[in-house]
């Protein structure tokens, strides 16, 4: 299903409809524009998150309720932001002179999710004062004074539209306009739209074109992201919303290898990616995933095909298909799995890490092999990603139904991102911050002090086990499987081979085709589920024992 993306600029037709310009609409011409809202308009210019919640308020609303919104607070306006206890941490709390700063020379805080700074307005700009709260821990711990903000480069992610050059900002926090670039061309070409203009005309794109409205990750990289500019700012520089984001504006840190690496773990997943230390390498590591080559998987095979873009790419996934050249096909679809496929911008869900869905709902959204139910699975068919149901153990076939004991222990069961998002960065102690890798870590591939899949869940001195118990248990299960399939696959070819008469679309097929039809799709449910038994032993072992079954009877047919 096509789902739209509610984005601001595509809230203009209601906005219409409203009536909200009609007071102010000019008798002018509606003003045309070639632009294609990959990019800021030129000379357009910050306006303010105030003057987008005149016409989105709704979306404001929501936007005020996430993170992004409370990364810089005035503490005049709301005294009760400030979480951190004034009455201890006098030692982390000294200026350079001396003396140690209290609660009421505090005009701003800086973060608010993991930990807590403070930022004293002065007569050279914004000094960053010295220590930080730890909110889980409800302590003080050591962290520099910065002199300026804005010269440290701590605005141009806590804040929207930094200038690199002049070291000016907008306005605090993330606001609108950090990721859909400077309004002002986008608010004076919507002022002076006529009153009942066609929501469908060429004047109407020309203002959605006036804005950025892009489900790109790089948007998100220029913070979620570690690194430097060529010139050694903290911050990318020359970068705009909805272009590129390349090694001209910004080097990303690269794994040292190393334990001391601050930034990344020693140790590399399945698909050789490091794992994430620093909390704010999302980008990173995304885009070296799977899921961030999700469009390129099937593009670049055969088997590609539009249906499988809903769950391979965001811009088809999340197209409004209002305006013709806004259709998303197989020829000019952009973007895989990116950040907001999964994450909503706004926070409109009001779900924790502003989730589109709950987490588990999200992964099998995809991940299932009958499209949740809808498309059921058939003899002869070969299964794509069924991990939903081999993980809830669902009847196909006819076969009985033996859901994963993760699955079936409502009370504190594992999640797909509970194996396959160890928390391995840190923000305020390791295992706060979930890799983007999507890559298991058993336990005994984990290094000192590194989170793993596992032990999160399964305390060892508790369940008596060691490291190596659980790494055996999961390396058992899958080179049991493996070694099964190989056998099955080519028992199941062996009779196939002997049969070049069969056809898969004839009309009358006899039982040994039929049998071997359904072997075949036994086998694929295994294979696509891609985990090798280890998300439901119990249910594999069903399937494999059912398809070993068949070829036994096969075999005593044939002879």
């Amino acid at each position: 299903m096509r789902r739209r993306f509610a984005m601001l600029v595509f809230i203009v037709g209601i906005i219409l409809v409203l009536g909200v310009f009609a007071a102010t609409a000019s008798d002018e011409p509606a003003p045309t524009s070639d632009h294609t809202g990959q990019t800021p308009p030129e000379d357009a210019e910050y306006v303010g998150q105030q003057t987008c919640f005149t016409c989105h308020s709704q979306t404001h609303r929501d936007w005020d309720d996430t993170f992004h919104a409370t990364t810089i607070q005035d503490v005049s306006a709301n005294p009760d932001i400030v979480v951190a206890d004034f009455s201890t941490g006098e030692e982390f709390r000294t200026l350079e002179d001396g003396t140690v700063y209290t609660l009421e020379d505090v005009d701003y805080t800086i973060g608010s999710k993991y930990r807590q700074r403070f930022i004293m307005e002065t007569e050279g700009g914004y000094m960053v004062l010295p220590g930080q709260w730890m909110r889980d821990t409800e302590n003080w711990i050591e962290f520099a004074a910065a002199p300026s903000m804005v010269e440290a480069g701590c605005v141009s992610c806590h804040g929207t539209g930094y200038n690199h050059e002049d070291k000016t900002f907008s306005e605090f926090s993330i606001t609108c306009e950090a990721c859909h670039g400077p309004g002002s061309t986008h608010v004076e070409m919507a002022s002076n739209l006529p009153e009942n203009v066609d929501p469908v005309s060429d004047e109407v794109l020309a203002v959605r074109n006036s804005i950025v409205s892009t489900v790109d990750s790089n948007v998100c990289g220029q913070c979620h992201s570690v690194g430097m500019a060529p010139d050694g700012h903290p911050a990318p520089v020359g970068y705009e919303v909805g272009g590129p984001f390349d090694e001209t504006m910004y080097v990303h840190a690269q794994p040292t290898g190393e334990m001391d690496d601050p930034f990344w773990w020693p140790n590399t997943g399945h698909n050789d990616q490091h794992f994430e230390k620093f909390p704010r390498q999302q980008w990173i590591t995304l885009a070296g995933s799977a899921h961030g080559n999700a469009l390129a998987s099937i593009v670049e095979h055969d088997h590609g095909a539009e249906y499988c873009l809903p769950c391979h790419s965001t811009d088809y996934a999340f197209q409004d298909d209002t305006f013709p050249e806004d259709v998303v096909t197989m020829e000019n679809a952009q973007f895989s799995i990116t950040c907001v496929h999964c994450h909503s911008p706004h926070g409109e869900a009001h779900i924790e890490d502003q989730l589109t869905q709950e987490s588990y709902q999200l992964c099998v959204s995809c991940h299932t092999g009958t499209s949740s139910g809808g498309r059921p699975i058939r003899v002869g068919g070969t299964v794509h990603h069924p991990m939903r149901e081999m993980f809830e153990g669902i009847s196909f076939l006819n076969l009985e139904p033996n859901p994963s004991p993760h699955f079936a222990n409502e009370a504190y069961g594992p999640i797909c991102s509970s194996c396959h998002m160890p928390a391995t960065a840190r923000n305020a102690y390791f295992g706060d911050v979930a890799t983007h890798t999507f890559q298991l870590i058993l336990p005994t591939e984990a290094v000192e002090g590194q989170p793993d899949s596992c032990t999160s869940c399964h305390d060892l001195t508790h369940d008596e086990l060691t490291p190596e118990d659980l790494t055996f248990y999961v390396e058992e299960i899958q080179a049991d499987t493996e070694d099964r399939l190989a056998d099955l696959r080519a028992d199941l070819e062996e009779i196939q081979s002997a049969h070049p008469e069969w056809e898969s679309d004839a009309e009358d097929k006899s039982e040994l085709q039929q049998m071997s039809e359904r072997v075949h799709t036994l086998l694929s449910f295994v294979e696509a589920d891609g985990s090798l038994g280890v998300h439901n032993p119990g249910y594999t072992d069903d399937i494999l024992t059912e398809a070993e079954d068949l070829l036994d009877e096969m075999f005593e047919m044939e002879e």
